[in-house]
């Protein structure tokens, strides 16, 4: 009979080993728990509960236009109620007054504590009231054009925004005069003779030299020549000695308008990819003259390689071709694909094709695809080209793909007049080529508002037509006029 093998002992000097550290690790860790511990509770704050037994207000000025039981309504805390300190009822109450915009410091502290409740004291200071502006230092600038800068009237709470706000305003009217170095500095005072806290806004004005363009650079600029690209610039031109009695001055919003314009510009002729790369201006030594410089990256010339029209089944390909008056081959123009697309001066676009036959809801989604130097030669897959690609793709050609989506077909259900007070209705009725059972038409709404507008009865800039749809087939029209006054009439028959 084999001897069975003996039980497994452990190590007793590596177990006592392991005992000591785990012993020396808890009494390590346990006083500092005690402490961390004893450190939360004691930052916790106690809440404690007391009864409100009263409300009061402090200003922090003798003249205030506040009222305290106004105020106290407004905080929300009520005497008889029962209140936590701290608690989100103190902050509630401060968050309520500070939404009012009047207060520039908003405090609620206890002013007394008795056994059975505690005394609140509610301290504000308001923000002064506008009383009047005076400018100071000003010389240039007339007044009455700086009076229409300052956006409060008398008796409005004056904040600090709206005193930034003022002087931004002050400061952009004497840029666009050719003060460009101008500084406003503003100021309060209160006004004694006044009831309330008003206070006079005085506004220092150093105006500084008056300055003007002496020279626009154009950098960057290589398919068309500076002088070609700084044409552009319509409001940001450089001084020239033949027109020695024009002083050019800089705005920075028209400057910025003027960019958009370069970029229109690279945009008809192809380079779709154009942007200002930067803009620097600087002054001269006298500070009365200033430079400006534009640099561009123009990118290269695209052309088309095709057209593709996706979704439409109202009209073909050719026609809706025909209506854009773009072909492949042709240098792309932004401003005439987006104006032949959705709506040119004489509405032969491809828009007014759908929305003059009732198609009130299509819509067009042009997609424009660069093509890759490397791509296959061919039209696109599964949509049909207007006219057969080239025998080449380029890195400078695109792929346009416009998405139709064509909806429903709309009948014109009621014609409405509304604001007519003395001319009838059949009267205007006569000059409408819209009828209800014809087709929604652009054009026809705009050939009636042209009539309308040679009746010469109603304010031309208030005519409005509004369609309203009824449901996925039929729609409302409202016309909105206004009519001129017997004066304005009898003047222009007189004429």
């Amino acid at each position: 009979m084999a001897t069975p093998a003996p039980p497994l002992q452990a190590d007793s000097s590596k177990v006592f080993q392991e005992y000591k550290t785990l012993r020396y690790l808890l009494l390590l860790i346990l006083p500092v728990s005690v402490v961390l511990i004893q450190t939360l509770y004691a930052q916790t704050p106690v809440k404690e509960v007391y009864k409100i037994l009263g409300v009061s207000v402090e200003f922090a000025s003798s003249k205030t236009a506040s009222e305290p039981a106004g105020i106290i309504a407004h905080s929300g805390l009520k005497v008889g109620d029962e209140i936590a300190v701290p608690g989100d009822q103190v902050r509630q109450a401060i968050q309520r007054l500070w939404a009012l915009r009047i207060f520039s410091d908003v405090q609620i502290l206890i002013e007394n504590k008795v056994e059975n409740g505690v005394y609140l004291l509610i301290k504000v200071a308001e923000y002064p009231r506008f009383d009047r502006a005076v400018f100071e230092g000003r010389d240039d600038v007339d007044e009455d054009d700086l009076m229409k800068k300052v956006s409060v009237v008398k008796g409005q709470i004056l904040t600090p925004d709206y005193v930034i706000r003022i002087v931004n305003d002050i400061r952009h009217l004497y840029e666009e005069e050719g003060h460009l170095l101008a500084t406003i500095t503003p100021s309060t005072s209160v006004d004694d003779s006044s009831k309330g806290n008003s206070v006079v806004l005085t506004l220092k004005i150093d105006e500084g030299p008056s300055v003007t363009i002496d020279k626009v650079h154009v950098t960057g600029c290589t398919a068309f020549s500076e002088d070609d690209v700084k044409d552009h610039l319509d409001e940001t031109k450089e001084k020239t000695w033949w027109q020695f009695w024009s002083h050019p001055k800089f705005d920075r919003k028209k400057f910025d308008t003027d960019k958009q314009s370069v970029l229109k510009f690279y945009r008809k002729n192809g380079y779709i990819d154009a942007e200002v790369v930067s803009d620097t201006t600087w002054y001269s030594a006298d500070k009365e003259k200033i430079n400006v410089s534009l640099a561009v990256h123009e990118g290269a010339q695209y052309k088309i390689r095709n057209i593709v029209w996706d979704g439409n089944t109202i009209y073909k390909s050719d026609a809706l071709g025909e209506r854009l008056q773009i072909a492949p081959g042709d240098v792309y123009n932004e401003e005439k694909f987006d104006q032949n697309l959705r709506g040119n001066a004489d509405q032969s676009d491809v828009a007014s094709l759908y929305l003059d036959n009732g198609y009130l809801q299509f819509r067009l989604d042009p997609e424009i695809v660069r093509v890759p130097c490397d791509s296959a030669i061919g039209a696109l897959a599964g949509a049909e080209s207007v006219k057969a690609p080239p025998t080449t793709a380029a890195c400078d050609s695109l792929d346009i793909i416009v998405h139709v989506y064509e909806r429903n077909q709309f009948r014109v259900r009621q014609v409405d007049i509304v604001g007519n007070t003395k001319t009838h209705d059949d009267v205007i009725r006569r000059e409408l080529y819209t009828r209800p059972g014809d087709f929604f038409s652009r054009a026809s709404i705009i050939r009636s508002l042209r009539q309308l507008q040679q009746l010469n009865y109603f304010n031309p800039e208030k005519l409005k037509p509004e369609p309203r749809m009824v449901d996925e087939e039929n729609v409302d029209l409202v016309y909105e006029v206004e009519e001129k006054s017997s004066d304005n009439v009898n003047a222009s028959i007189g004429y």
